[in-house]
């Protein structure tokens, strides 16, 4: 195993419902088409159970305590909107008590 040069950080947003696997499966290809724009950000689903995740990116050599502060923001907000829109509750108030998880 070589070492790298970076940090991933992940979010856990939620497990897309039956119904709405299609809908989640090709939102989540247009924002991966999008990386250029999200500051590498990507998104996956899990074949399992549909759990859908943010995955960030951040390579250490260029690191500063602001970039990671922004990074984890940036994640942070982008999970939340995920979340809603995966859960198909898109009326859900933004700042809503929530069990997000951000993994280092």
């Amino acid at each position: 195993h070589e070492p790298t040069n970076r940090l991933v950080l992940s979010a856990e947003v939620g497990n897309a419902p039956e119904a709405s696997r299609p809908r989640t499966m090709q939102a989540l290809l247009a924002f991966n088409l999008m990386w250029a724009e999200t500051d590498c950000v990507r998104a996956a689903m899990s074949p399992v159970d549909s759990g859908t995740i943010l995955i960030a990116d951040l390579f250490l050599p260029d690191m500063t305590d602001e970039r990671l502060e922004r990074a984890v923001l940036r994640l942070k907000d982008s999970a939340r909107s995920w979340r809603d829109f995966v859960s198909g509750d898109l009326a859900a108030p933004v700042d809503a008590p929530d069990a997000l998880m951000i993994r280092v």
